[in-house]
């Protein structure tokens, strides 16, 4: 939320390089810094140099009516349109959310993933890309300067980033953004930034849609296409605002409210960023909060050190009084002698911290501290709340913000590990005394028959059809329209190779291919219309001194991967079996399509009772890369594992060590349905997404999916997180 005009004098964020004597008790004149302030100074102002053109932004000045503004847009786009008067702003000032800052080289322009809060971050930004952070970006000025602007930016991208040459950077079309890198066919969703947002009537707000890779990484779009729209939760009035896409850039968008009004409680505007990749339809959005200006308060006060002294040059942030600030975007500045004025939103406690500005090795810093007392009660409309003396502690301010835990990535990771520890392959399992029931699947594919055909008998392929080819080397096996619609299909071929290498003595080798059909087989036609290749590979199988071992090589594709050798994943996993029972230990190793290794999982499982086929838990790993090739490692555990004999099921994936802390504990719930709801739903499971480091959950879940027969999960968020929706592709 911008600022609005402030109580005077201003050293405050004024410091455009090199202040001397800003602090406690008056404040010297600022040095004349930016565009709209007169000639920037040139000692400080960094020069353009490399710059990673999916995290570079540039910040302009100039004017939306009376009021002076700061406006920040993605690397080459122009200024926002009705910005009158825009200028490039070198020597802008941006504050990250630890309190250090960052400037604008002398085009105007700043590179997020090169300022010290995402080096020293982007551990955890590797490991949960919600971190992303939230700014305010100030442009110093001799008089009274232009409300600084704050947004949600891109401060990681590693599969993302065009390396540009920034002297040439106001100049690059703003679509080098959308297809800086990022291989398009591995697109797999989309993010917008911010996730919500709050302005006044008078104001607008940028939003940016970016993508996401298979591994949750975020991407350029590519060539897709976006279509921005508005929208309202359910039982609320339309939406009262309206979006306009940039042009040059569709991944950009101006949210703009409407005239006059305040957005209604929990009826805020949505803003919807919908795309259509490979003939799949992804979608996201972020909240937008609009209030009136005639309805707000003003708040106005003065700021003093922990000695009972004026605190001038410094900042008032206000966090809390609703979702919509939780950031802390509510931002004023001390005059010279302490005192803060700032107008907000009516109705709402607010907690006030206190940011002392320093200069060293001429370069702003921002340190922020607790204060007394720690909240504010704010009013009804029009209201005023004057004299509120803030005093400075000696206690450090720990930011509240608590971003999202990795939805997508969470619920895409659970999706995988949950099919390896539920791997059955297909075999079946040998009884006591080493042999595989008749008419089971594994004793079907011990004795091939030329031309034979027929169904299966027993085990979990139990009334599939089966079909040999006239050499007996190949069977064909369907499932029936009655289980699931008929939608799965496996081809298996025996006496295969293994690995790439002749079976070794004492194992029998097969290899095989999965495909799924939305729709239903109609017959065993892998080339019917609407299928999806889902898996294939091989396995080596023997069954010795009482116990069943394999070792299986599994490819896994996806929707944007549906060329035949070139799998989205591969898997490598080593099973053993106690003859005659459920009682199952393996381990897997999870290797990219670059053949890299992105996890490992080992399982065990012991034998249910009754409808409990088998119970299950494990601990797995999930390793993402970096631009520099080095990995940052996500620990797993997997409990309440559950397999039932109509094929439903449950598990829960449960973060147990990230770099970022605040995913500790983070869990996706897992609920597969069993055949005969999947037929009837046409939903293949649910479940909900959960963090104990977030409260105050309306719903008690961060939030819900579902994922359906054609793969699509769709995800709504809790309301009190701002109810936005994601829609991706597993």
């Amino acid at each position: 939320m911008k600022v609005y005009k402030n109580a005077g004098g201003l050293c405050a964020l004024l410091v455009a390089v090199a202040l001397s004597g800003c602090g406690g008790g008056g404040g010297a004149s600022p040095v004349v810094g930016g565009a709209g302030g007169g000639n920037p100074p040139p000692n400080g102002i960094p020069n353009p140099g490399p710059a990673n053109a999916a995290t570079t932004y540039t910040v302009y000045s100039g004017s939306l009516g009376s009021q002076a503004v700061v406006e920040v847009v993605p690397l080459g786009q122009s200024a926002p349109a009705g910005l009158q008067g825009a200028k490039a702003a070198p020597g802008a000032i941006v504050v990250y959310p630890d309190g250090g800052t960052q400037m604008a080289d002398t085009l105007g322009n700043f590179d997020a993933s090169q300022s010290t809060w995402a080096l020293a971050n982007q551990n955890a930004l590797a490991a949960n890309p919600n971190l992303e952070p939230e700014v305010t970006v100030v442009v110093p000025s001799s008089t009274t300067p232009p409300a600084p602007a704050d947004l949600s930016i891109v401060a990681y991208a590693p599969n993302s980033g065009q390396i540009v040459t920034a002297g040439a950077a106001v100049h690059v079309l703003g679509a080098v953004r959308a297809s800086a890198a990022g291989n398009p066919a591995d697109f797999a969703g989309v993010t917008v930034f911010p996730r919500g947002i709050a302005m006044f009537d008078n104001e607008t707000r940028t939003f940016h849609a970016i993508g996401e890779d298979s591994n949750g990484s975020l991407v350029g779009l590519g060539s897709a296409s976006v279509q921005w729209s508005v929208v309202t939760p359910p039982n609320c009035p339309a939406a009262a605002g309206k979006v306009t896409p940039a042009s040059g850039d569709n991944g950009t968008a101006t949210y703009t409210p409407p005239s006059a009004g305040t957005v209604p409680a929990g009826c805020q505007d949505e803003v919807v960023a919908s795309i259509s990749s490979g003939g799949t339809a992804y979608q996201a959005s972020g909240n937008a909060f609009y209030y009136d200006p005639s309805q707000g308060v003003t708040l106005s006060g003065t700021l003093n050190n922990a000695s009972g002294q004026p605190q001038g040059g410094a900042v008032v942030d206000l966090y809390g009084g609703g979702r919509e600030f939780y950031h802390g975007n509510l931002f004023a500045l001390t005059a010279g002698n302490g005192a803060y004025s700032r107008l907000v939103p009516a109705n709402r406690t607010l907690y006030p911290v206190a940011g002392n500005i320093s200069v060293q090795n001429n370069k702003p810093q921002i340190a922020y501290v607790a204060v007394n007392p720690p909240s504010i009660i704010v009013g009804g409309p029009g209201s005023t709340v004057s004299n509120e003396t803030l005093t400075e502690t000696s206690a450090s301010f720990v930011n509240p913000f608590k971003p999202l835990p990795p939805i997508e990535r969470g619920i895409r990771d659970a999706y995988y590990l949950g099919l390896i520890a539920r791997e059955s392959f297909p075999f079946g399992e040998p009884g006591t005394n080493g042999q595989f029931a008749a008419n089971s699947i594994g004793a079907i594919l011990g004795t091939p028959q030329a031309n034979g055909a027929g169904t299966v008998q027993t085990g979990g392929y139990a009334g599939w059809t089966y079909a040999w080819d006239s050499n007996g080397a190949v069977a064909t096996f369907l499932q029936p329209q009655s289980e699931e619609g008929g939608r799965h299909l496996l081809i298996v071929t025996v006496n295969a190779q293994y690995n790439g290498q002749p079976c070794a003595s004492g194992y029998a080798c097969f290899a095989f291919t999965r495909y799924y059909n939305p729709a239903g087989f109609t017959s065993a036609n892998s080339q019917q219309s609407g299928t999806i290749l889902a898996a294939d590979g091989g396995w080596e199988q023997q069954v010795t001194g009482g116990a069943f071992n394999a070792n299986l090589i599994r490819n896994d594709y996806s929707v944007g991967h549906q060329t035949q050798g070139q799998p989205l994943y591969t898997h490598q996993l080593a099973f053993q079996q106690q003859s005659g029972t459920a009682n199952v230990t393996a381990a897997d190793t999870w290797n990219n399509a670059a053949g890299l290794q992105i996890g490992a999982l080992n399982v065990t499982r012991a034998a249910g009772t009754g409808s409990v086929l088998y119970t299950y838990s494990g601990t797995g790993k999930r390793l993402y890369y970096k631009r520099d090739g080095s990995t940052v490692e996500v620990d797993y555990a997997i409990g309440n594992g559950q397999q039932n004999n109509d094929r439903s099921g449950t598990f829960q994936i449960t973060v147990t060590a990230s770099p970022d802390a605040q995913d500790i504990g983070a869990s996706v719930t897992w609920n597969e349905n069993g055949a005969s709801q999947i037929l009837s739903s046409h939903d293949l499971a649910q479940g909900t997404v959960d963090n104990p480091n977030i409260p105050n959950l309306q719903t008690g879940h961060v939030a819900s999916w579902v994922e359906d027969i054609n793969w699509n999960v769709t995800v709504s968020e809790d309301p009190a997180l701002g109810a936005n929706t994601i829609l991706f592709h597993l």
